[in-house]
């Protein structure tokens, strides 16, 4: 517990002595980097401290006794550590929340501790960095989530300290040097002022004083971060953003002019202490799945983003096969060419299942079996894309491709052939199978197919394939394989 009451250096426990900070940070900074066991310890401990908290009547002796085992300051200055890594800090700020914020009984002389500004001075930067992730997608969605645990909770902290301790008096007057002299009540002295020194000085003579100029710099940090309105981002989680926005143009002269859209819903919807206890948990997790359904929706309207995934999808495993050693090149390798079409092939086809005379393939299977059946297609399209030196499909191939065409593709055509891709194009073709595999199936025939003059190997691989289909030309019911055939003719 000497770390948990301040008695020995928080650094050690964030940061084990001899270690390079940033080195430190770089790995345990990383959600899926290992942390030390205390510092796990730690967290846990914080978290549980927090939870004991909960809420704002009837445990005003639990918070007393909280506060006394980890004083304000100390919690404070754990924060604002730059060797704080990001669970740590979540862990910090939800008891900050819980124990000094939201509580029944306000602490004397809060406000005018130098410490509490400076952990708010650390806010802006991290919804900068929540902003530039959502646009870049450069963290992971790990670490993003968490950054935003942390973002939320820091507006959280922010407006419930405006509500409840904030008076438009601190550092400006008297204060200051009260503040100064370490009367403040609560026993700091204000490294704030001190440290600012000439600095603020020439801020105020500017007429903007240092604390409204953090107001104006969480204001546009914060007001940028909502403005994105990312589906990733809870309406939950905007909704704390949105009442830290209105609370600051309401206690900043500088921002009076503000443009804060007027959301009265959102003003509106505090929860009641009674309510929350019952029903906090059940509307986090209502919420969670509300913004899931809508960030599913963006996604799937996303034109460009479908056509990104497909060129992912398919461009780069095409380039993946064309890399892989075939059978006859004399390398060290695991994985070759051939073998690795013909298992793709026999696990489609082992895929398909029969009943009475019909085929089918299990639902949950079909997207597998289109994914496949598309790959092999786009293996032959790449070829024709390389000799003709632009995108050419099925249609286009018919129309505008030659000789050079028909060479750069041939290779692949008889490989998948010799794997087996002709026999699943005719076992996918036909009665009972989904029509989307129907309709790849015959997509991926014809590329087989075309060749000046027809893919001889192709034909006679078909032609053994209707012989078999005999009996159903016997009772006069035409299959889908004769249909396609003489479509063909």
């Amino acid at each position: 517990m000497d770390f948990m009451r301040g008695t020995a250096d928080p650094s050690k426990a964030i940061c084990p002595e001899g270690e390079d900070a940033t080195h430190f940070a770089s790995i345990h900074g990383n959600p899926m980097g290992e942390m030390p066991p205390l510092l796990k310890y730690h967290i846990k401990l914080l978290n549980i401290m927090a939870g004991c908290a909960v809420g704002r009547t009837n445990i005003t002796t639990v918070e007393a006794k909280l506060q006394s085992m980890y004083s304000y300051e100390d919690v404070l200055h754990a924060m604002c550590d730059g060797h704080t890594n990001i669970e740590l800090n979540i862990a910090l700020a939800n008891l900050f929340f819980e124990g000094y914020i939201e509580v029944e009984i306000s602490i004397p002389g809060l406000s005018s501790t130098g410490v509490i500004w400076d952990a708010f001075a650390t806010f802006p930067k991290y919804a900068d960095e929540m902003a530039g992730c959502l646009v870049d997608m450069s963290q992971s969605l790990e670490y993003m989530r968490k950054l935003m645990n942390l973002v939320t909770l820091g507006s959280a902290i922010i407006e419930g300290f405006l509500d409840r301790y904030y008076t438009g008096d601190e550092f400006r007057g008297e204060s200051d040097s009260r503040v100064k002299n370490g009367a403040d009540g609560g026993g700091a002295a204000t490294p704030t002022k001190d440290k600012k020194g000439d600095e603020e000085d020439k801020e105020e003579s500017d007429g903007m004083h240092w604390i409204d100029k953090l107001f104006v710099d969480l204001y546009n940090s914060f007001k940028e971060l909502y403005d994105l309105r990312s589906p990733m981002i809870t309406d939950l989680q905007n909704s704390t953003i949105y009442k830290l926005l209105d609370s600051l143009t309401l206690v900043c002269e500088a921002l009076q002019g503000a443009d804060l859209p007027i959301h009265f819903d959102l003003l509106a919807s505090k929860d009641d202490d009674e309510e929350e206890a019952g029903s906090q948990q059940g509307n986090l997790k209502k919420d969670e799945v509300s913004s899931l359904k809508k960030f599913i929706k963006a996604l799937e309207a996303d034109e460009d983003l479908a056509l990104s995934i497909q060129s992912d999808r398919m461009d780069q495993i095409v380039r993946l096969f064309d890399n892989l050693p075939k059978l006859v090149d004399d390398v060290n390798s695991e994985v070759r060419y051939e073998p690795t079409i013909r298992k793709l092939v026999t696990h489609t086809r082992n895929l398909i299942k029969k009943e009475k005379n019909k085929k089918f393939i299990p639902r949950e299977c079909e997207e597998t079996a289109i994914w496949t059946i598309q790959l092999f297609r786009a293996m032959i399209e790449d070829k024709w894309k390389s000799a003709y030196g632009k995108p050419m499909d099925i249609n286009e191939r018919d129309e505008e491709g030659g000789e050079e065409e028909d060479e750069a593709a041939m290779p692949v055509q008889d490989c998948l052939d010799d794997c087996g891709a002709t026999i699943l194009c005719l076992d996918v073709i036909a009665d009972g199978m989904n029509e989307t595999v129907v309709e790849e199936g015959v997509n991926l025939l014809c590329c087989l197919l075309i060749r000046e003059g027809g893919n001889k190997k192709v034909q006679q691989v078909r032609y053994r394939k209707l012989i078999m289909a005999s009996e159903a030309v016997k009772k006069n019911k035409p299959c889908p394989i004769q249909k396609l055939s003489q479509s063909l003719i």
